[in-house]
């Protein structure tokens, strides 16, 4: 039961990352970081240790693959288009920069 809690966000971000009838590069940003700070939060409250240890390799995991693939300027892209998103238009993207992309600049 538990470990359906670990693997139900990341159904979630592939459902949603893969939709075909609208844009998802907007939801990059937002999607992986909603993963992370919901890994994090069932890390705390998970009792099975071994869940809590699979838990904490894919955070490493992930933070690894941000690391690899994710510049500055990949980061930037990202911003922008959530910024251009009209889903996203009362969306402040200060926390954003809060949440460890780094000091972006985003002029076009």
């Amino acid at each position: 039961m538990e470990l359906q809690k670990v693997l139900k966000p990341f159904a979630t971000v592939t459902s949603t990352l893969s939709g075909t009838k609208y844009c998802t590069a907007s939801l990059v940003l937002i999607m992986w970081k909603r993963l992370i700070k919901t890994l994090e939060k069932l890390r705390l409250n998970v009792r099975n240790l071994s869940i809590r240890r699979t838990i904490s390799s894919l955070l490493q995991f992930l933070g690894h693959m941000w690391d690899k693939h994710m510049t500055a300027e990949m980061n930037s892209v990202w911003i922008r288009a959530s910024t251009v998103d009209p889903n996203f238009k009362n969306l402040s993207f200060l926390p954003l920069l809060d949440w460890g992309f780094g000091t972006l600049s985003l002029t076009w």
